[in-house]
């Protein structure tokens, strides 16, 4: 979450523009890394989005808004980077002392990245944002405070956090080892698992509905208050624990 420098190596291609009050600049990167590298991204405003695909580069799109110039070369983008591990950080008040740095002088960046398929997501982090992740199958690791999160082609272990928002994700194989838990406070949480999946599932909502039907799961509503899953698909070798508290639970097939 704390980098000394930037990586003076990738490669950056700046574009600016203005349109009315507000300021757009472009910067790209790219790095080369072992198939099996490990990415992480902190941000703070804006929006993420993760793209698995081949080959052995990370291709990182950042789109930098400000509503004034000066608050545009507050923007920071602070890099580590080797063949084993990039990881990102968002400093959206350059030069400007604050413990959180949640960018309240109305400035963002919005980030599209492309990466081999096996790269490890270790920390994708956010305060206000989505974060929308594609066909990653090694493991994925989100956190964000106000944004939705949606994952999809996931095969390893997961974690997904957040606190105001839904959270969707769905499964190319969830057996075995596999460990997967999504937590949220203000939001449903909908869970898509292939039909020969095989797993514990643990299931709790304080205000709202939980349906695992497509699995044969039961659930238990609370003598006063919240509902509850507890069950197993196939021979349960997998985890999966789902928690939320104003919000609906669905565990079905894809």
């Amino acid at each position: 979450m704390r980098f000394m420098s930037k990586l003076i190596a990738a490669s950056l291609t700046v574009f600016a523009l203005q349109a009315s009050a507000d300021i757009t600049e472009e910067e790209t990167f790219s790095f080369t890394v072992d198939t099996d590298a490990n990415f992480s991204l902190d941000n703070v405003n804006g929006d993420i989005e993760i793209t698995g695909g081949g080959g052995h580069t990370i291709e990182v799109t950042a789109i930098k808004k400000a509503d004034s110039q000066k608050v545009m070369d507050r923007i920071e983008i602070l890099v580590e980077a080797n063949a084993h591990s990039v990881e990102i950080e968002t400093d959206l008040n350059k030069g400007k002392e604050s413990w959180f740095n949640w960018g309240g002088n109305g400035a963002s960046i919005s980030y599209r990245v492309s990466l081999p398929s096996t790269v490890s997501l270790d920390a994708i982090d956010s305060v206000n944002g989505d974060v929308t992740i594609e066909n990653v199958s090694a493991e994925v690791n989100v956190d964000t405070v106000n944004g939705d999160i949606d994952v999809s082609g996931l095969a390893d272990d997961a974690e997904l956090d957040t606190v105001n928002g839904k959270i969707q994700v769905s499964f190319t194989s969830f057996e075995g080892h596999q460990r997967a838990s999504c937590d949220t406070v203000n939001g449903s949480i909908h869970v898509y698992l292939p039909e020969n999946a095989s797993a514990s599932v643990n299931a709790e909502s304080l205000n709202g509905s939980i349906k695992g039907g497509d699995f044969d799961l039961n659930v238990n509503k609370g003598r006063f208050i919240g509902r509850d899953m507890h069950g197993t698909i196939g021979d349960g070798s997998a985890r999966l624990n789902l928690d939320t508290v104003n919000g609906s639970i669905r565990v079905a097939r894809n």
